[in-house]
């Protein structure tokens, strides 16, 4: 057994080495989503020589100022290369949440339009243009060698994907970020929270290694690849000059060097490997940034959080008394939730939170005993679509609500007696203005207007509850403003391209974070003579202020090596230390390099392009890749088909089985533009299963015949579906609805009739004649029928913090239906399937259940695909009846974080101990009912393999307790598991 096993292990984890390298060149970029806005949503379009600019009816300002950026940047930025290539760029102004993505199939790049609330000084389209527009000049520069015979061969799939594995992604990201902060004042090169967690580590010394680096942890927290390519690559320009990326991208993507051509190409041209340039650019890094030497003058401070065994963040403070405090706790091991803070760090925990906007600069509100804040919600249907609502608790109550409905509202402030929340809304055309909302009912009280459309990103209240401030962003600034009913604006505090978030007003004074110097630290703004002072000395930065009632204390959150941490500190002025704007001092990792950049979109050209447009009936089928799969003895060929907006995917191709010598074809089209799914899928399959018949040649004479069925078919099939998605709070719904309608032509072989079946004769009393004459069927024949089918699926299932293996708690069940059509194939399936999540003894750990009841008869003439997840080692059985009841207990055992060489990154390993029970039943006169039970361990494995893919793979260990039914006479069975692979 033991040999076997090492075999096992052995040839299953080669194969998974060997076949790496293929997968990563077509796993990097994920399928398209389909069904993505609005059906009702005009679009219009801006089409250049080098751009194609699409946009919703409304953006007309947006979608010029995209394409003057892009031209531009075609003819001032070649730092990856000369090569340039036209892309077709999609503003999408549904959703809530800030983000830009550049995908090669179909080549194309999309902006998601609302402005960030925070590490944005500039107008938000014009930075996520110079970052994805950079992605696009790397994708044009990898458009060589075998990287664009990659193209030529296969589309645009597997090209993104031997671009992917020939740059690692902490390049991609890096030089992209350089990019945004070489062209603008404000990228986040230039802002002190996108380093403070580099310079984190090095206070602690705890700088990880390259492959630590490059793959993350479960176990301490390790900042992603943004922060690590952009001091790699500019740690490299430094060194060795501006063309540098631009010849190692050339050399890579051509793939010269098989394995890590880009370790080797930047060998090559610099003599460094990436380790090594990892090292020399952290010992830089830390030389670089000044020692922090606090001034003389320092106010004494408390910390208030408990301190934590893993990475947890304790944000947005706010004071209910003297001795008391709220909070949003949020880590590893917790998802976001408001929690009570008490003296002697008594922790208590109020209420869980959805998905927050920019979480750990989120802001809450706290007044009166209630809390309220922003928080992210589902449109029922379109993926793109989504909302930013309103939500309040109640402290003493432990009520909570929604108090609006599919609004677009960001950061909501209550007045001091809670009867007035005073927040941003943000409209799909990127139209600003604050507003004031009834706390009862989230009736808007009063709107301010903003007749200049300037970005409002904060707001607070004064004392007064009657006049409010904002935070503006204004021509690559920021700046506090006062805001009369009427909407004008008055610039408190002068305007620097420099972040500054959360304020907070007390008396005549604003107090409010700012990245005026190289840290982000906690400032106050005389109201009267605009006077700026510091007033706190934070080492890594200082966010989220709030002033005690008596204006004697500050409560304020502290980035730290293990997380946000709330620090509590005497107010006393004396101790403050004036700020002129003349002398502000700013450091970031290149500034040198940067310092005789500037940047172009203040005196951008301004272009007015012709304006047409766009039909989304034009080019549904566009098809751009040819998809190869490998799985022995199976091989296909997909030719796939996604049009831009992502109402429309195809696929045509076929499969190839070795061992049969058959050959399999599918044509299959989905529809998503309406609200409900139309699809149509033509194809030809080689079908296989076991099946089960017996005659009465005579009054006494039974003959059975065991055998397996093979066929192929020809099908037709048209299907209806309703997808749906909700949220509510922390927990996350979905419910799928679809019926479809085939038409099946099957083309029936004579293996029924082979010698090698299991055949018997029995010898019956006539009486028992007519008994089994009723169960007589025919048999599948070449006869052509028709299918219906009915499938629902339901997903309730609470949000996931970083650690969790399961969902703490929720449900997924699915339910299916099939049934023929007519008598020519008398058949019918169904089958029921559901997992239940409980919570385990820790946070980490999970108790679930898995449920299962399959129904399909034995005696039928035609058999549907089976999909039933059957008893762990034994595999599928004949039956009429299979039910089954899984308990597993899953939880992580250690986080080893060691690297195997460059071969693998080893982050987490897994357990999962189960107890399946089933119970077959066969209804036919022999009447079987049987129990296949069993007990079992998988082992799971997640870690990055070969810098490129992250994968989750595992071993599994039945022990049967019914061996007459094991697969191979034993009741010890090993399976090996491959649960995911990503890029």
């Amino acid at each position: 057994m033991q040999g076997s096993l090492y075999k096992m292990i052995f040839s299953n984890w080669l194969g998974i080495v060997l076949m790496t390298m293929p997968i990563a060149a077509w796993s990097q970029v994920p399928q398209n989503p389909i069904g993505l806005t609005p059906a009702s949503l005009k679009w219009n379009q801006i089409n250049t020589h080098r751009v194609q600019v699409i946009f919703p009816a409304g953006m007309e300002k947006a979608g010029q100022r995209v394409t003057n950026i892009v031209h531009h940047l075609w003819d001032h930025n070649n730092s990856v290369g000369e090569l340039n290539k036209k892309i077709s760029i999609l503003l999408h102004n549904q959703t809530t949440r800030p983000n830009g993505l550049v995908t090669p199939g179909p080549f194309r790049s999309e902006f998601y339009t609302r402005s960030p609330l925070f590490n944005c000084t500039s107008d938000w389209i014009d930075l996520v243009a110079i970052h994805e527009y950079q992605h696009v000049k790397q994708f044009a520069n990898a458009d060589q060698g075998i990287t664009k015979l990659s193209r030529l061969l296969f589309g645009s799939w597997v090209w993104g994907g031997f671009a992917a594995t020939a740059m690692p992604r902490w390049f991609w990201e890096g030089d992209a970020t350089f990019q945004e902060t070489y062209f603008s004042k404000s990228g986040r090169g230039r802002l002190p929270a996108f380093h403070m967690e580099y310079k984190a580590l090095m206070n602690a010394n705890r700088i990880p290694d390259y492959e630590k680096a490059g793959a993350r942890s479960f176990k301490e927290f390790i900042p992603n690849w943004y922060p690590l390519g952009y001091y790699m690559t500019v740690y490299a320009r430094k060194q060795f000059g501006d063309t540098i990326w631009s010849e190692v991208v050339s050399d890579a993507v051509r793939y010269k060097g098989l394995f890590y051509p880009f370790n080797k190409s930047l060998k090559k041209k610099s003599g460094m490997s990436t380790k090594q340039l990892f090292k020399a650019t952290m010992q830089d890094l830390k030389l670089s940034y000044p020692e922090y030497q606090p001034q003389p003058r320092s106010t004494k401070k408390k910390i208030l959080s408990t301190t934590p065994k893993i990475y947890t963040n304790y944000s947005n403070p706010h004071f209910v008394n003297n001795n008391s405090f709220i909070a949003i706790k949020s880590g590893f091991d917790h998802i976001p939730q408001i929690v009570g803070l008490e003296p002697e760090q008594i922790e208590n925990r109020y209420v869980a939170m959805g998905v927050l906007p920019e979480i750990h600069q989120a802001s809450t509100s706290f007044a009166n005993g209630l809390v309220c804040w922003a928080e992210n919600t589902l449109d029922p249907r379109w993926r793109y679509k989504n909302y930013s609502i309103i939500r309040v608790y109640n402290t003493q109550t432990g009520n909570r609500k929604s108090l609006t409905k599919k609004s677009k509202y960001f950061g909501p402030e209550l007045n001091s007696d809670a009867s007035k929340i005073l927040t941003v809304e943000a409209t799909e055309l990127n139209e600003y203005s604050l507003v004031v909302l009834d706390t009862d009912s989230g009736n808007i009280i009063h709107q301010y207007p903003n007749p200049n459309n300037v970005t409002l990103l904060h707001s607070c209240w004064a004392m007064d509850g009657q006049t409010v401030y904002a935070v503006v962003q204004e021509n690559e600034c920021h700046y506090i403003a006062s805001v009369d009913k009427s909407g004008n604006m008055d610039a408190l505090s002068p305007k620097l391209p420099h972040q500054i978030s959360h304020p907070y007003a007390h008396e005549q004074k604003i107090f409010f974070a700012a990245a005026y110097q190289e840290t982000n630290q906690i400032y106050v703004l005389d109201i009267g003579d605009q006077s700026i002072h510091q007033v706190t000395q934070s080492k890594l930065g200082a966010f989220m202020p709030h002033v005690s009632s008596d204006g004697s204390a500050l409560l304020y959150s502290e980035y730290t090596v293990d997380g946000y941490q709330i620090i509590l500190a005497p107010l006393d002025s004396s101790q403050w230390i004036q700020f002129k704007p003349d002398d502000y001092h700013s450091f970031y990792y290149g500034q040198d390099l940067l310092e005789h950049s500037h940047s172009m979109l203040a005196n951008l050209e301004s272009t007015s392009y012709p304006i047409e447009k766009f039909r989304k009936s034009s080019k549904l089928f566009q098809f751009h890749s040819l998809l190869p799969s490998v799985d022995h003895p199976v091989y296909g060929l997909s030719l796939l088909s996604d049009n831009k907006l992502g109402t429309m995917r195809g696929e045509v191709g076929g499969i190839y089985n070795v061992n049969e010598n058959t050959l399999s074809g599918i044509a299959s089209f989905t529809f998503a533009g309406w609200y409900p799914e139309f699809s149509f899928t033509a194809l030809h399959r080689n079908r296989s299963a076991s099946a089960f018949d017996f005659s009465l040649p005579n009054d006494t004479t039974l003959r059975t015949n065991f055998y397996t069925e093979e066929w192929s078919e020809n099908v037709g099939q048209f299907g209806v579906a309703l997808p749906f998605r909700f949220q509510t709070g922390h927990y996350f719904h979905s419910l799928r609805l679809s019926t479809s309608v085939s038409f099946i032509q099957p083309q029936v072989g004579d293996n029924r009739t082979d010698l090698a079946n299991n055949r018997d004769t029995f010898r019956i009393e006539s009486s028992l004649t007519p008994a089994f004459k009723t169960l007589e069927r025919d048999l599948l024949s070449n006869e052509s029928f028709g299918t219906f089918d009915f499938t629902f699926s339901w997903q309730s299932l609470r949000n996931r913090a970083r650690r969790h293996l399961n969902p703490q708690v929720g449900i997924a069940t699915s339910a299916s239906y099939r049934e023929s059509l007519g008598d020519e194939a008398k058949s019918s399936y169904f089958s029921v399937r559901a997992n239940i999540y409980l919570p385990g003894i820790k946070p980490t750990h999970s108790l679930w259940f898995q449920l299962g009841y399959r129904n399909q008869s034995i005696l039928d003439i035609y058999r549907f695909t089976d999909r039933f997840n059957y008893t762990r080692g034994y595999g599928s059985n004949l039956s009429d009846e299979y039910s089954r009841a899984s308990l597993n207990y899953s939880f992580p055992i250690w986080y080893p974080d060691i690297a195997i060489g460059s071969l693998a990154y080893l982050q987490r390993v897994k357990l999962n101990m189960f107890f399946d029970v089933s119970v077959l039943k066969i209804g036919f006169p022999f009447e079987i009912q049987d129990n296949l039970n069993a007990v079992g361990i998988d082992l799971g494995l997640d870690f990055r393999a070969l810098r490129l893919l992250d994968m989750d793979l595992g071993i599994r260990y039945s022990y049967l307790l019914n061996p007459d039914y094991s697969p191979n006479g034993s009741r010890h069975q090993f399976d090996f598991l491959v649960l995911s692979i990503s890029g």
